[in-house]
Order: C-alpha cells, then structure tokens, then sequence
C-alpha cells in the first residue's frame, strides 16, 4: 500500500512530505489493540526507543570523560 502526504507550500502549491509517499503493510491477523496508542505496538516502540537512546548516551558519555586522557 502506498500512502501519500501533502501539504500546501508556502507558494500555494501542494507538494509531498518529505519521504512520501510511504509504504503501509497489514495483517488481518494483527490484534485490533495493536492500533491503539497504548497498545502492544507501542509499548515495544518506546521500549526499542529508550534501549538505543540509552546505549547512545552510554557511548558518547565515554568518549566525552577527559579524566586520565592527554587532551
């Protein structure tokens, strides 16, 4: 499925969204609470979310100590 986006530009003429359109995919055997905010699919973005965001200022925190480097 292809999904398009667009918006009224500033001259008046209606352009795509920057990466649309988008490729949309559906199961019908998908749970209708995976289309909810709250559910299961969510929950698993957030979780997926904080473990890269963690692991980011985990790295860039290393690399920023100044303790016993010749800087």
């Amino acid at each position: 499925m292809k999904i398009e986006i667009l918006f009224e530009d500033d001259k008046g003429k209606m352009v795509h969204l920057r990466g649309s359109p988008y490729k949309g995919s559906f199961k019908a055997s998908s749970a209708a609470n995976f289309n909810n905010l709250t559910g299961p699919a969510m929950a698993k973005y957030i979780h997926s979310g904080l473990e890269e965001l963690h692991s980011f200022i985990v790295e860039t925190t290393k690399g920023a100590q100044t303790k016993d480097k010749n800087i």
